[in-house]
């Protein structure tokens, strides 16, 4: 059992090169239990190691899973069962990962256009803890998981990339970062570090398939993309078009969670728009409770995306300073019709 042993870990993204120090974590800790391929192994601060990246996933995956464990039923349980298999590393020779309803699988790869960056997805924290929030996502809403729907499909990306963001706000050293990061904009509606999801991943993704990923990461959640009908844009190509398909479209959702999420840190921070960190992680857990709250329930519908919009507006009605924020946001980028205002 872990005790006072503390690990390496990435703070946030392998490219910053920044690392912190973190207790042990405990993948046999209920109430969401993993079981990891390959066993457990020794503590390493070699970053370009198979034991140091063990570390970094099972680190990722504990926080992820504590985060939204008080969103969860009681008794909580993966969907699989007690306990949700993870391997770290398939040796498919793809870059890649995936949540397929029972295992959560990443694997390694790299590009001709940078021979010597092998990157691994299962050593990235904000991979880690999107694929984390689809197993999340079926624990709250099953009835959602068939798929078919062009909208939900999507939606079930962009909750991956709200989780790893999310996700993120819980490591103080992060918050710091993002605090100065961000000191001189003044806002938290800017391109950041929190904004771009997994960057070093989108780079090899970039140079492979340059349609797949933006220019900086492999998604930013600062964007401005506007809500279209999937019917009408499924022929358009190029990273900074938006498609029908749910990686792509699933960036017109995140972007208003995000530019939301934005406004409300600023209307929740005390006596300015500069908020603490611990405001900034109060903020990440009020978002959280909207999200959960609006997926437990949801019904499958082809108008996901306004549908859940208006979920969101009404699990935030308790505190008033909220629900004009997503409401505006939501309605200027088209996901709900002018007549909700």
């Amino acid at each position: 059992m872990p005790g006072n042993e503390m690990v390496t870990v990435w703070e946030k993204d392998p490219s910053s090169g920044r690392t912190r120090q973190a207790p042990k974590p405990d993948i046999n800790e209920p109430p969401l239990r993993f079981y990891f391929l390959p066993p457990e192994p020794p503590v390493s601060d070699d970053t370009d190691s198979a034991d140091f990246r063990y570390w970094v996933a099972a680190e990722a995956l504990r926080r992820g899973a504590d985060f939204w464990t008080p969103c969860l039923k009681v008794p909580a349980s993966w969907i699989p069962g007690e306990m949700l298999q993870v391997r770290l590393d398939t040796p498919n020779g793809d870059l890649n990962s995936d949540y397929d309803g029972n295992i959560l699988t990443f694997s390694h790869g790299s590009s001709p256009a940078y021979p010597g960056l092998v990157v691994y997805a299962g050593a990235t924290p904000d991979i880690l803890c999107h694929e984390l929030g689809h197993a999340i996502l079926h624990i709250l809403n099953k009835d959602l998981w068939p798929p078919g729907i062009v909208e939900i499909e999507a939606f079930k990306e962009s909750f991956g990339d709200m989780s790893a963001i999310l996700c993120a706000l819980q490591v103080s050293e992060f918050r710091d970062t993002l605090l100065a990061e961000t000191q001189a904009a003044g806002t938290f509606w800017v391109s950041s570090s929190l904004s771009r999801i997994a960057e070093q991943f989108g780079k090899v993704v970039r140079a492979v398939a340059p349609e797949d990923a933006e220019v900086d990461c492999l998604r930013n959640a600062w964007n401005h993309h506007d809500y279209e009908a999937p019917a009408t844009i499924a022929d358009r190509h190029g990273p900074d078009m938006l498609t029908a398909s749910p990686h792509s479209f699933s960036r017109v959702f995140t972007g208003a969670f995000y530019e939301a999420f934005a406004a409300m840190l600023a209307a929740k921070a005390a006596k300015s728009t500069r908020p603490t960190s611990e405001e900034l992680r109060i903020a990440s857990i009020h978002m959280r409770d909207i999200l959960a709250k609006s997926v437990i329930g949801a019904q499958r519908r082809d108008d996901f995306f306004g549908y859940m919009a208006a979920r969101m507006i009404d699990a935030s009605a308790p505190d008033a300073a909220y629900p004009a924020i997503p409401t505006d946001v939501f309605t200027r980028r088209s996901i709900l019709p002018g007549a909700i205002v």
